[in-house]
Formats: C-alpha cells, sequence, structure tokens
C-alpha cells in the first residue's frame, strides 16, 4: 500500500544500547508496503537517544536500492536494510502479524527501515513502537541477517540488524496498517512458530543470553 504511515502516538525516549557482537543468521521475511496516511497529524516517537521527534513520510520495510553498473552492464543487485528488535518480557517476546501482499498470516519480530537521519538503534525502538504500541529499551545488539530475495525481477541483498529489547511500557496494539495483530508470544513456542529462519535465530540468541545472565 501506498502513501504514508497514519498518525503517530506519543512515546517515551528510552535508553542507548548496550554493545553486542554481530552474527550471521540464515534468512529472514521479505518487505511490505507503507500504509495509507489516516491524515492525523504526526507526534513525537522514541529514540534510543532520548528526546526529538522522528517526522517525515513513512519509508517502505524495505531499503535503498541500488544502482546500475558502470559501463552500462546489468544492474548490480541492490541493497537493503532494516532494524528490529526481539522485546522480552516475563520469558515472551512480542510478535506481529504483519499485512502482505499475499495475505497469508505470519507471524515475525517488528522491524522496519530507519528514516532520513535516523541511527540503527533509534529506527528499531521506532518501529517497534510505530507497529505495536510498545516502548521499549535495547539492552544488547544480538545481530544481522543476511539473505537475498528477489523483487520485480531484480535481485535484493537485504540485511537486518536486530537488538535485545526490554519492555519498557505498553500493551501490544497493532496499528491495523501494516500490522493486524500484535502479542506476547512465549520465548520456546517462538522458536517453532515464527516463520522466518532469521527471526528464530534471534529469538535463540535472545533466550541464551538471558540464561547466561542467569
Amino acid at each position: 500500500m501506498a502513501g504514508r504511515r497514519r498518525g503517530r502516538r506519543s512515546g517515551r525516549p528510552a535508553a542507548d544500547p548496550a554493545s553486542g557482537s554481530p552474527s550471521d543468521a540464515k534468512a529472514d521475511g521479505g518487505t511490505r508496503d507503507a500504509a495509507p496516511d489516516r491524515g492525523a497529524p504526526k507526534k513525537d516517537a522514541p529514540t534510543a537517544a532520548g528526546g526529538g521527534a522522528t517526522r517525515g513520510r513513512r519509508r517502505r520495510r524495505g531499503g535503498r536500492g541500488g544502482r546500475a553498473t558502470a559501463g552500462g552492464g546489468p544492474p548490480a543487485a541492490e541493497r537493503e536494510f532494516s532494524c528490529g528488535g526481539v522485546v522480552v518480557r516475563d520469558g515472551a517476546c512480542l510478535v506481529i502479524n504483519p499485512v502482505r501482499p499475499d495475505g497469508r498470516t505470519i507471524a515475525t519480530l517488528p522491524k522496519g527501515h530507519p528514516e532520513e537521519g535516523e541511527d540503527p538503534p533509534t529506527a528499531a525502538l521506532r518501529e517497534i513502537w510505530e507497529e505495536t504500541s510498545v516502548s521499549a529499551s535495547i539492552t544488547a545488539r544480538l545481530g544481522e541477517v543476511v539473505y537475498w530475495y528477489q523483487r520485480e525481477g531484480k535481485r535484493i541483498r537485504k540485511t537486518v540488524r536486530m537488538y535485545l529489547c526490554a519492555h519498557v511500557e505498553g500493551e501490544p496494539i497493532a496499528d491495523g496498517f501494516e500490522v493486524t495483530r500484535a502479542y506476547w508470544m512465549p520465548l520456546e513456542q517462538a522458536l517453532d512458530e515464527l516463520a522466518f529462519p532469521g527471526d528464530r535465530e534471534m529469538v535463540a540468541q535472545a533466550i541464551a543470553r538471558a540464561e547466561r545472565d542467569r
């Protein structure tokens, strides 16, 4: 769906991320079109650095495209970059059912593309908040999921950077445009029911980190 996203909810700024080492994962899900604008005024969104509003036209969950190679050869593979998080509370993680062009219902983790001038931690927290109404804070960087897919005959190399997040406030409420449902799912259940291997790998890392911290 083209156009701008609906008006944003007010949110609470969250803390800066803790350091972490990236790791490789197998795969993740595709992208979704942005949702139409409901005409409501934009409001401030939470940021990793605290304070400040995130404004402007909503980007697709995909990312920036690549360019054709010099000399008129075949176009280089396009690249996309997204950010998201595994938000954990009481042994469960935050899960969404995104709107998909094929109409299927799948379970995945909240994620999306950074807006202009936005750093990855801020983008991850904003996407979580916009899609689910949940405010979170980053506690560690889990890693990156890298995979390839095709769109309109073009090869796309997508990287998704994921963070481990703690719940700050709010109960899951789907935005109704990009997401049809947002809810808590037990971590062990998520290992089986999340649609994409990359999401499942990030949840596995979140579980392993929690066990180490006990």
